[in-house]
């Protein structure tokens, strides 16, 4: 899909391993990397706020996923 269109299937996100997402889940929405799925959830690496401090890695149930997109990020 277009970077425009939400990540449907599991082969989409798959696919997008080692890109940034934003996923929309349980009232709340993180920005990160796509790190690793697995067949019931997928593992997102946020920064955290202070860049000294290491990466937050979530455990995010596909049943909890409002929407996922690609983030577009410039350097």
């Amino acid at each position: 899909p277009d970077l425009n269109r939400p990540l449907k299937t599991w082969r989409q996100y798959k696919k997008n391993v080692g890109r940034y997402l934003k996923v929309k889940f349980n009232e709340r929405q993180e920005e990160g990397m796509l790190m690793k799925v697995e067949a019931k959830y997928l593992v997102l690496s946020v920064p955290n706020k202070k860049k000294s401090a290491p990466n937050t890695e979530l455990e995010i149930q596909f049943a909890d996923i409002a929407e996922a997109k690609v983030a577009i990020r410039f350097k």
